[in-house]
C-alpha cells in the first residue's frame, strides 16, 4: 500500500461526525463503519467495499458501493488491466480472496472473458 502514498489522486479524509458512526459500532467492524460513516458525510461517495453485510448497511443509507471484482471489472474496461481472470486467480490463490463461483463466473463474463 505505501506505493499509493503520495499518489495526487487519493485524497485523506477525516471522519468529523461522529453521530451515525456510533450507530454502527455494534453492526460492523471498524474499518466497515467509519468507510461507511465518512462515505455519508461526501455526496456523490463511491464506497468500496466487498463483506456482505457492510455493503447491505451501507445501501441502506443510498451509498453507492463497489466491490474488488467491481474495480478490476472497470479497469480493464479502462485499459488500465488487460484481464480480469489473472488477478481474480492470484487473489484466490495467494491472499486467500473469497470468491464465490457465480461471482466469477459473471466476473468473467462482464469482463468479456472466456473461461477455459
Amino acid at each position: 500500500m505505501s506505493v499509493f502514498v503520495n499518489a495526487d489522486w487519493i485524497k485523506t479524509k477525516s471522519l468529523e461526525d461522529f453521530s451515525v458512526y456510533d450507530q454502527l459500532t455494534e453492526t460492523l467492524d471498524r474499518g466497515e463503519y467509519e468507510a461507511i460513516a465518512l462515505s455519508l458525510t461526501y455526496t456523490n461517495s463511491l464506497l468500496l467495499i466487498d463483506e456482505r453485510k457492510g455493503r447491505a448497511i451501507a445501501e441502506s443509507y443510498n451509498i453507492r458501493c463497489i466491490g474488488l471484482v467491481g474495480i478490476l471489472i472497470l479497469a480493464k474496461e479502462k485499459g488500465f488491466i488487460g484481464a480480469v481472470k489473472p488477478l481474480l486467480d492470484r487473489l484466490i490463490e495467494e491472499a486467500n480472496f473469497f470468491i464465490s463461483a457465480k461471482v466469477y463466473q459473471s466476473a468473467l463474463s462482464a469482463a468479456n472473458e472466456v473461461i477455459k
